[in-house]
């Protein structure tokens, strides 16, 4: 079976970190949070799931951890998540079993993306 890292960065999710990592926690084999400096309760939350945190500065464009975050990962297959976001129960046995069939090498989800509660 192959193994899953989900992978995420994040800064002040305190309000919705909880459902995020609880919808994926069940699917995936390791979490890694790179937390940006965080002033609310994130950390603190996030340690429920797991202990792989790590505390870097604050960049205005978090995408430059993703190599960072990738290259602490301990299997191939990554997960990449924000903290508002939630993997259906469905969507999550699906990936489980495209992955272990082996047949492709990469996996995207379509989103929808939301600001202010507007699509």
């Amino acid at each position: 079976m192959a193994k899953i890292s989900a992978v995420s960065f994040l800064y002040n999710e305190e309000l919705k970190i909880e459902r995020a990592l609880s919808s994926i926690r069940d699917f995936v084999d390791e979490i890694i949070v790179y937390d940006l400096e965080s002033t609310d309760k994130t950390v603190e939350i996030a340690r429920k799931y797991t202990n792989e945190i790590f505390t870097v500065p604050y960049l205005l464009c978090g995408d430059s951890y993703k190599v960072e975050l990738a290259s602490r990962a301990k299997y191939d297959w990554l997960l990449w998540f924000y903290g508002d976001e939630v993997y259906p129960i469905k969507t999550a046995e699906i990936f489980r079993k495209l992955i272990d069939k082996g047949i492709y090498t990469v996996y995207s989800f379509m989103r929808r993306e939301y600001m202010d509660d507007v699509r």
